[in-house]
């Protein structure tokens, strides 16, 4: 029964510090991730400061303006049609430029990463994910060469990346990037939109908050260069790591704490069990010490045998680990950043013997400072209190009682409350019949269809097809469904208003169909 109730304590702490160790205590998955920054432009810093991404051009002049960086590199999504293969399906892909993967310190599994001279607008070539190329291309050794088509074109297959690469984007951490292209940086100069998401690797000895000053003296120089993109910009630089696990670090930290009051709970149950038995054995153990066996003998007879029993209950808490690892890994991609790597690792059996050793140390050490406060005489001669034990003992049960049901207490509330929150976050009604709805992601590829009065057309066309199938009664397009982020937002102005920019509000943007 002991080893049991060990066993849950331990399975639900050691699952807990998998899991935070997987994402906070263990390095990014790059080379010399602690030089790894986030960079991003902020806008209307003396009024409202919003952090935006960056444009091509304030990029280009980052590049070439900054000491603070080694390297900077940057990125953006991407979502073609990929055929051939297999059923062609639109993926999860990345614009990069040809730095990212030296930024990051990436060496390909197979083949090479991209060149410089790649980012021309006559580069067809990709990089694989290893995902991707295991699932998609059956893991060929010989992959490296040939070609797959993307957007109805084709595109030379020159590498593959290895099964530990994690894509840095912290606007979609939970999802995987399949492929990756380099970007067509021919207009870069010239172009002011902002959609690239800037990661830099910092000189050695540089500091955030130095590269960041350095950084906002490069902005503040840019503001008289083209005053109509940097007015009043600024810039933010976040460590990799912060920018990553901010959100998710007090969620975990939260767990961990909560499996580290049920692992007390625990104790001071077990506790009670071994107090209550080694009562019965003080006779036991008297007559132990009358034949001449001394203190420590009793004591390491007694740390022996609670350390079987911890050895065991660790021993199946480890096993119930090893077995929930699918659910634990499944965390991945579906509630935490995909950059994390949880797994059963030689940190987290550490964990597991250090709570091994405190559970025997614990478990061998409180029956025997009731034993050694009673004289022998008393026990031998049945003078000393019966089962129930002295006072003493009796007010520590007391106490181990009135502790674990107080942190149950507060276990429980606790739970509760969350599964009342999250009762009520699923009772918000959409404000349409979502079981009702059906949607599917259909891409027009830019390299076939140049402008909308190419493609509506053909959307017009698939909406009379869909409205003739059996049980559909409406169908409609829109350039990104409801609830979910948009990838295009443009500043407004109010009528009558003066034209000041600090002042614009800025709108998220939908198309959407009549």
């Amino acid at each position: 029964v002991v080893m049991a109730i060990l066993a849950l304590g331990i399975a639900a702490t050691s699952s807990a510090f998998t899991v935070v160790s997987g994402v906070l205590l263990r390095p990014l998955p790059y080379a010399d991730s602690e030089r790894l920054a986030l960079v991003w432009t902020e806008l209307d810093r003396s009024t409202d400061p919003t952090e935006m991404t960056v444009s091509p051009a304030d990029f280009v002049d980052w590049k070439a303006s900054t000491t603070s960086f080694e390297m900077l590199a940057a990125h953006n999504l991407w979502h073609p049609v990929l055929s051939g293969g297999g059923d062609a399906r639109t993926i999860m892909a990345g614009l990069v430029t040809p730095e990212l993967f030296d930024v990051l310190g990436v060496q390909p599994l197979l083949g090479r990463t991209f060149r410089l001279e790649e980012s021309g607008t006559s580069s067809n070539v990709t990089v694989l994910s290893y995902g991707l190329w295991r699932s998609r291309y059956g893991s060929d050794p010989a992959i490296v060469g040939k070609f797959v088509t993307l957007n109805g074109l084709p595109h030379e297959v020159v590498g593959v990346l290895p099964a530990e690469y994690r894509h840095p984007d912290p606007h979609r951490p939970l999802l995987e990037t399949q492929l990756f292209k380099p970007f067509d940086t021919s207009e870069w100069p010239h172009d002011l939109s902002r959609y690239l998401r800037v990661v830099g690797k910092l000189a050695p000895g540089v500091s955030i908050e130095r590269a960041e000053a350095e950084m906002d003296a490069i902005a503040l120089g840019l503001e008289s260069v083209r005053p109509e993109l940097n007015h009043d910009t600024g810039t933010v630089v976040y460590s990799m790591r912060d920018q990553f696990y901010a959100s998710s670090r007090p969620a975990l930290l939260l767990v961990l704490v909560g499996a580290g009051l049920l692992y007390v709970i625990v104790l001071a149950n077990v506790a009670n069990l071994v107090l209550t038995r080694s009562l019965a054995r003080k006779r036991e153990f008297a007559v132990r010490a009358s034949l001449g066996a001394g203190r420590m003998r009793i004591a390491h007879q007694m740390l022996i045998e609670n350390g079987l029993l911890a050895l065991g209950g660790s021993a199946l808490g480890l096993g119930a680990v090893l077995v929930s690892m699918d659910l634990l890994t499944g965390l991945q991609g579906r509630y935490l950043p995909r950059i994390g790597d949880i797994q059963l690792d030689l940190r987290v059996a550490l964990f597991t013997v250090v709570l091994t050793i405190l559970t025997t140390v614990l478990l061998g050490m409180l029956p025997l400072g009731e034993f050694f406060r009673t004289p022998l005489r008393a026990v031998l001669s049945e003078e000393a209190p019966g089962a129930g034990g002295s006072r003493r003992s009796r007010g520590i049960r007391a106490f181990l009682v009135v502790g674990e049901v107080a942190l149950a207490a507060a276990l429980v509330v606790g739970a509760g409350l969350l599964g009342r929150s999250f009762q009520n976050l699923a009772a918000v009604g959409p404000g349409f019949d979502a079981p009702a709805v059906l949607t599917a992601e259909i891409t027009a590829p830019r390299d076939r269809y140049q402008s909308s009065v190419e493609y509506l057309p053909v959307f017009e066309q698939l909406a009379t097809e869909f409205s003739a199938l059996p049980g559909v009664d409406v169908v409609g397009f829109a350039s990104q469904l409801p609830m979910l982020d948009g990838d295009w937002s443009r500043d407004f102005e109010l009528v009558d208003q003066p034209r000041d920019r600090a002042m614009w509000p800025t709108a998220e943007i939908r198309f959407v169909s009549r």
